[in-house]
This record gives structure tokens, sequence and C-alpha cells, in this order.
């Protein structure tokens, strides 16, 4: 059963643009058990596989998925009840081994029909999609052929020139039309690669003296088959813009050679059409409709064009917004006395048929555009209400007709203020700035570019068309340049002039050097030498810069005091080697990668730890040892095991300093101070704002927010924060989308539920409710005398509080979705749901629990999963992953790694080479 309903339709996602739309919506459904389990099945008979979300979703079974998820907990738990299975192999089934064993299975089941097809056309026609994708993983067909001898012999390493022709000869001599669609048909897809690969069709067919149409096929048959179609559906002959728009620029330039759009309209028995296209693709019959049809894209308002007003009558509306349906009066009464009776037989139609309609004369549109846009916002709000929209691209649009932008006359009455403005052709981002979006598309879709534009006009075009620089044009240019400077000109003295074209010719062609010569001037080359000449101006250099900053100086601080010295450093000799030339007792700050051993890390550390008394942590090394050396514990042995390696019998250094309670008690004092003054608990920003800035992180790290406004509050009753102004924008949208809520329950006289704002276009406004307190608070807001109906769960507010608690309490931890599903009680989930979510609901307990985490199986101890990880590894060649444990049935293992300090981890206290068994895809670097 469906009612109609009318809809103040909100497209803008800040509230600002309202429209009126009419929908349908159906009466919702009850699920069951029973009920969903036999839908399911049907669906699953019907369709032959089993449906997923997806699936049910494209179908509009989506209360059937919102009900699997509640009875069940999902569409894999349904299955699993119903006993049926998913065939689906998983992404980690197909290894190498499996590949080959699914492959030759394959082969031996279709050796006969190997004989008349290839190996990927029978994958193909079998659809063991899963299987060629896998084969293609593994490196391919051949590969797989080569290395594993499959003994498959691939008809691609038969094909020759010559034995190509003689395919097609055969096929020619059988009768057959040989075309490309032929070959696909027939499964030919060897001999089409064989002929892609040594030529053309249309080559081996001229070779052949086999005889075929070439491109210039177009004839009047052909011509007015081709235009048949397209003036039935429009009414007239289309014009030249229409078919180019349409992307038949072909058809266009055939008619041309053949008598042009006069002769074609007097075979057809028609006129040629004087339709304007807008800029969203319609094609108007009038330039006024096409203004209309821009205003109303600009302002997101949807629309249908061309609308049949019955399906008895034969009459068609200009514009239909919602149930109105508008008509474009572009004639005077006293000149087309025809069209104004044709126009009123509409209007006694429209009445008689209780239609809404709105008539917009010619007089509306003929001012300048501004008004013109004036003038129809306000006919426009006489049905719906149009807000000026702030949205920049919005307001970018230009509703001048497309069409007008053909005539040159336009493009220059735009055009040339720019052009006397910028001095030259303006570029692209130019016009944009300029806001003449519509200039740009009127150049490229009428008059080809900006190049033949500013040829057009005689106007200086600095970025010329690609292609348009050849090697003997760039050298021109260049040389005239120079000549012109008197000197040879550099690429940068180019790039600023943005001539880029020269640039990357000159570039291509060997370079500017090559470009100089080929120019033959006698400017000479401008080259900077080099200050420094020889190795020994660098050490002089070298240490007297040192020796006045007091330390070894590198990189980019060189590079501010003496740039020549920097660039002879970096391009031949380094700064380690440099420092210890010059002899200098300072330490330097980097060493080479391969400055230490494993010997000198293990002894250097040892020395460190000893000294301590405890094992190094990463962060206290730092303040010992170099970066290099940390850098090579970290990326070649690991930390770990550098202490095993130590022989050392010590402890970690684990020991926090502990914060007395007497500064917890003064940090507390002081923050509870700044809250009396402000009135209000403030945020640790705000706190750091005012200049707290130690306290702040001291709170943070040693207090905690939490229990610090427990301290305060027990005192004193401050509870309420300042809003953010993050926190002032969320309650300004909450604010529009309750006054949105309220206008559509005004507009029907009842509270709108999810499925009926869905199914409206409205999904966005049913998402922001349900995170933002659930429907309950926004009918509340709405309606102040609205009271809950019985839901289907049966729980009100307080109810699910007190029962959530209640289980939460029983469990020990606050239940999740799933976990109230396996207890039996769904209804309780959905009325968490209903009520704001899960989140809100464990705050409104007042209980301090943790959320039940799924726990892994341990089966295995350290020793034991290393040994393995390590010897498995070895066996692959690289290490080994989660995926690949689980593919040979070592899922136990594999979470225990997972549980246990990690994949990462465990390949760093394995000893072997991180740098030749890691996959190529996976990252290096390990800390």
């Amino acid at each position: 059963m469906e009612e109609n309903f009318k809809i103040l339709l909100n497209t803008n996602a800040e509230y600002s643009t309202e429209q009126i739309i009419t929908i349908s919506i159906k009466q919702t459904k009850k699920w069951d058990k029973e009920k969903i389990i036999a839908t399911y099945t049907s669906l699953y008979k019907q369709w032959g596989y089993l449906p997923g979300s997806k699936n049910l979703r494209e179908a509009n079974y989506g209360g059937l998925i919102r009900a699997i998820q509640t009875h069940f907990g999902g569409i894999v738990a349904l299955r699993d009840e119903i006993g049926l299975i998913n065939h689906k192999k998983p992404d980690y089934y197909w290894t190498l081994e499996k590949t080959l064993q699914e492959f030759r299975t394959f082969l031996r089941d279709h050796q006969t029909e190997l004989k008349n097809t290839s190996v990927y056309g029978l994958l193909t026609a079998k659809k063991t999609h899963s299987l060629r994708t896998a084969i293609g993983k593994w490196g391919g067909l051949r590969q797989l052929n080569k290395e594993h001898k499959l003994g498959i012999v691939l008809k691609g390493e038969k094909w020759s020139r010559k034995k190509v022709l003689s395919e097609l000869l055969q096929l020619h001599e059988k009768g057959i039309t040989i075309t490309q669609n032929y070959l696909k048909q027939n499964n030919r897809n060897d001999l089409l690669g064989a002929i892609s690969k040594y030529g053309t069709m249309n080559e081996f067919k001229s070779e052949l003296g086999i005889i075929f149409n070439r491109n210039n096929y177009w004839t009047d048959d052909k011509i007015i088959s081709e235009l048949a179609p397209l003036t039935k559906a429009l009414g007239s002959m289309p014009s030249t813009a229409i078919l180019n728009a349409m992307g038949k620029s072909d058809l266009h330039c055939a008619m041309a050679k053949r008598g042009g759009h006069t002769r074609f309209c007097k075979l057809l028995n028609t006129k040629i059409s004087k339709s304007y296209c807008s800029w969203d693709g319609y094609f108007l019959q009038s330039a006024y409709e096409s203004i209309f049809d821009n205003i109303l894209l600009k302002y997101n308002i949807p629309r249908k064009v061309h609308v049949k007003i019955s399906e008895n009558h034969n009459y068609i509306c200009d514009f239909l917004i919602g149930t109105t349906y508008i008509e474009i009066t572009g004639f005077s009464r006293k000149d087309h006395p025809l069209y104004y009776n044709n126009l009123e037989k509409k209007i006694k139609l429209y009445t008689d048929l209780r239609k809404d309609y709105l008539i917009i004369s010619k007089e509306k549109f003929t001012c300048n555009i501004e008004q013109i846009e004036k003038n129809i916002l306000n006919e426009l709000n006489r049905i719906l209400p149009v807000k000026q929209s702030i949205d920049n691209y919005v307001r970018s649009i230009d509703i001048k007709p497309l069409v007008f932008w053909a005539d040159i006359e336009n493009i220059k009455k735009e055009l040339l203020p720019l052009v006397e403005k910028y001095k030259r052709m303006p570029l692209d981002i130019e016009l944009r700035k300029e806001k003449k979006t519509s200039l740009i598309g009127g150049i490229y879709k009428y008059h080809g570019n900006y190049y033949e534009v500013g040829k057009r006009l005689n106007v200086q075009v600095l970025r010329k068309p690609k292609g348009y620089f050849t090697y003997e044009k760039a050298l021109s240019t260049y040389k005239k340049l120079s000549i012109e400077q008197g000197k040879y000109l550099t690429l940068k003295e180019l790039s600023t002039k943005k001539l880029y074209g020269v640039i990357n010719m000159i570039s291509k062609s060997g370079g500017i050097y090559a470009a100089r010569q080929a120019c033959g001037l006698k400017f000479p080359n401008e080259q900077i030498p080099y200050k420094i000449h020889n190795i020994d101006e660098a050490i002089a250099e070298y240490t007297k810069l040192c020796t006045e900053k007091g330390y070894f100086v590198q990189g980019k601080e060189v590079h501010t005091f003496n740039p020549t010295l920097a660039n002879y450093i970096q391009n031949h000799i380094g700064y380690y080697k440099l420092q210890q030339l010059t002899q200098l007792s300072f330490s330097p700050k980097k060493l080479p990668k391969d400055y230490y051993s494993q010997e000198q890390i293990i002894d250097l550390y040892k020395k460190e730890c000893a000294e301590k008394g405890y094992f190094l942590t990463k962060r206290e090394a730092l303040t010992l040892m170099s970066h290099t050396a940390i850098s090579y514990i970290v990326n070649k042995i690991g930390l770990e095991r550098l202490r095993q390696l130590t022989g050392l019998n010590l402890k970690i250094n684990k020991n926090i300093r502990k914060t007395s309670p007497e500064i917890i008690d003064i940090s507390g004092e002081k923050y509870k101070q700044y809250c009396i003054k402000y009135g209000y608990l403030l945020t640790m920003k705000q706190l750091r704002d005012l200049g707290e800035h130690k306290l702040a992180g001291f709170i943070i790290r040693k207090i905690t927010v939490q229990k610090l406004h427990k301290i305060v509050t027990a005192d004193i009753s401050l509870k309420s924060v300042i809003p953010s102004l993050k926190e002032k924008k969320r309650i300004e949208k909450k604010m529009n989308a309750i006054e949105h809520y309220k206008a559509l329950y005004l507009h029907y006289r009842h509270h709108l539920s999810d499925k009926e704002l869905c199914e409206m276009g409205l999904g966005y406004l049913s998402g922001f409710i349900s995170r933002n307190g659930g429907f309950a608070v926004f009918r509340k807001e709405c309606d102040s005398e609205y009271k809950l109906k019985s839901l289907r769960h049966g729980y009100k507010a307080k109810d699910t509080i007190a029962e959530y608690k209640t289980v939460s309490i029983q469990q020990n931890a606050f239940p999740t979705h799933r976990d109230l599903i396996a207890l039996g009680k769904p209804e309780l989930s959905r009325a968490v749901i209903t009520f704001g979510g899960y989140n809100k609901i464990r705050q409104l307990t007042g209980l301090n629990k943790e959320v039940k985490k799924l726990t892994r199986p341990k089966g295995f101890d350290m020793e034991e999963a290393l040994d393995l990880f390590k010897n498995l590894s070895i066996e692959k060649g690289q290490f080994f992953s989660k995926n690949d444990f689980i593919s040979i049935g070592e899922q136990k293992l594999a979470w225990f790694i997972q549980s246990n300090g990690g994949y990462r981890w465990f390949q760093k206290i394995s000893g072997l080479s991180v740098e030749k068994m890691h996959k190529p895809n996976q990252k290096r670097s390990l800390g």
C-alpha cells in the first residue's frame, strides 16, 4: 500500500536551499526470524548465488539487511544458521602450490577443448576468473609454463607474418567476412593479437587482395539513416552546434560535403533546429529557456525538461519542477497568435487536470543578465523558497546560454578588456580568478583553444598548443631572444618569460649548450667558476669556518656561510673525510653508515650498560651513543637481540619518576583557582592560551583531565565547560537539522521515520539525527507534547539504561552488539541504538568498565613460536606473514605472533637479515 506525500526538500548540506517534490512511501514490513530465513533462501534460489549486503541494497532490500543485523548479528551468521556454504575461495587460498594444482586439474579436464581455443579463452569461457587472476599473480601463463614444465603449447609462440596471412586466406576462401568482431565472437583472439603485432587488419587485407571499405564510407543513405532517429527525437533537424555537442562532428562534415543542412532538410521533409544547449547538456528551444535552465542549475533545483502534460495528450511543457509545470513565453501575442492559441489550450488542459502551472513572460528576460536572474528568482519564490547560496562555485556559474559563445563577437566583448589588462591573452588560471569560467568553456567548445582565438584577434599568446614548438621553431625563438638581449639566455631566464614550450623542446634535444652551438652566435657561455680549485683550499676554508664556530659545521649551515665550499664538499670529498683531514679535536655530529661493525656496537653498548648497572633503553642510549650507532642497532640487530649478545645479566631500567602527592595537590589547587576565576572547567587548550603550558602538560601526563575534574568538582559545583568553536558549529548544525525536521513534521503532521527520510532522498538528515541523539530527541524538540510510542523492542530510555547497566555488571564489561545478540537480547541492542548509540548509553550508566574485547588463543611459548617463524621464513626465502600462516592452517600461531609483539618484532629478534628476507613490496625500515 502506498501513500503520496509532498516534501519540503533541502538539497544543500548546510540547509540553505529548499524544494518541493512528490514521493511515495510504502508501509513498513515487520520481520521475524522465520520470515528472514524464508526470504533469504528464496533470493538465493532465484539469483543462483549467496546475496551479500551490496546485492540486497541494490535490489531494494534495505529493511532485510537491518533485520538480519538485528536478529542474527550479520549475514555470515545467518548463512551459518541456514547451512548455506560460500564456495568463493579467500584471497590467501591461492598460494603457488594451490594455483599449480588447480591449473593442472583444469588442463587435464579440458584436453579436447584446448585443441580448438586458447588457454585464457577457455578459462574465461568456464568463468574460472579466480584461477585466471591467480595465474597472473604468479607471473603469468608463459612464466609458469616455463618454470614448472606444464607442457602447454602456447599458440602465441607459433605466430609469424606468413602464418597470419595463411590463416586469413583460409577464412576468406571459406566465404567469411573477416572483421575484428567476427574474430572476437569466434574465440580467435590469438589471431587478432598476431594481426596487431605484425600490422593492421586493413594492411593484411590489401596484401591478400581482399576488398574492404575504407574510412570514407559516408553516403546519402548512411547520413539519412543516422539523422532519422535524431530528427524524430528532437522534432526537427539538429543544427551544427547540436551535432557537435552530441559528438557527431563527422556526420556534420559529411553533410557539409553533400549539400549541407538545407539539402537534407528537404530529403527528410523537416526544418533546421534552433535549439540551444544549456550548461548541463539539455537542448532547449530558445535562449530564454537556456537561461532559465542555467539559473535552475546554479541554485541546484531539480527539474525535468520537455515533459508530456498527460498521456492522453501530445502537449509538452517547457519544464517540470516538483509538481508545477513551467511555460516560457518567448514570443509576443501580436506577432505569433498561433503560439498563444496553443498556450491557451495548454492552460485549459492544466485547469481541467487540476495541475499547478506557472507562466513566465518574455518581459522577464528583456533586460540585463543580473536583472533577469532577480526576475526569475522572484517568479520561482511563488512555488518554492530559493535562498541565495554562499558557495563560490555556484556563484561562478554563468547563466548565459552556451550557444552565446559560438559568436566570436561575444568572445571579443568579454575577452578584449582582459587583454588590455594583462597586455596579452590571459591564461586559464587568470580567467578563473576573473570568474570567467563560462568564457573558458565557450572558447574550447566553439573556437578550438586560446592560441587559435589569439591568432584570430591578433593577440599575443604565451602558451602555445601541444606540438606547436618543433626544434627549429624553438631554436629560432631562442636565437631571436638572445640577439635582443645581447647574450645567451639561461633556462631560468626563459622560465621567467614563461616560454615553457621552448624550454621543453631544448631540454629534449640535447640541452641548452647544444642549442647555443646550433645558434652559431659569438656570445660567451657564462659560467660561475668555483672559487675552490683543489682539496687543500677546501681543507683550509673548512678548518677556518669550524674554528670560528667551535664545532664541525656541515650541511645547510655550511651552505649559508659559503655555498661554493658546500658544493665542493658534497661533490668531491664528503664531510666525514674532510673532518678527519682538518685534524681538529671536535667530535663529528654524523658518522658514515659503514663506520661501525657489529662487534664494535656490542662492545660500546656493553660498556655503557655495565657503567649504568642496567640495560639502556633506546631513549637513554641516544644520550650516550651517536645516532649512527643507534640506527645500526635498530636496523641491523635489534635492541632485544643486542642485549642477549652482550652476555650481561642485567635488568631493563623501567623506573619511572614518581610524582609526590604534594605536587599533584599544588597543581590541582592552581587549576581550581583558574576555574573559580572564570566560572567553568577550563580545557587544556584554554589553559595553554593563558600561558600555563607546563601546568597543562603536567596535568595530561601525571594526573589526567578526568581525575582533575573529579578533584575540583568535589568542592565546588562547576560542571559546564565553555563550548569550543568546533562545539558551537556542531550545536548550530544540530539546531538547523532540528528546524528542518520540524518543517517536515509541520508539513506532514506526523513524525517521519528513518526509512521515510531515506526514500525522500534525505539520507544525510537521517544519518545526522542518528548521530546526534536519535529520532526521539529530535521529535521531542519538534513537539513538546510528544510521547514516545511503544517501539518494536518495547523499551523506554530509562529501561534501556537500567537493563544495559545490569548486563554490564553481570559481564564485568560493557557488552557490544554481538555480545547482546549472543545473550539473546537483540531488542536491547536495537533500543540502545534508538536512544543514542552505545557510547552515549555507556556514559549514562555511570559505570567505569572496559569494552569486552576478543581474546586470541595462546598455545605456544615464545621460543617455540620464534623457532617455527625462523624455520618457515628460511624455507620460503622471505619473512612469513600472517596470511602465510593462515594458508598452511596455523591460525593459532598467527594470532600468537600478532598478540606477542607482532611480526615486525619477530623479524627483528629472529636474527635473519632484514635486507635479504623482506618482500619487494614491504617497508625496509623497522624502527
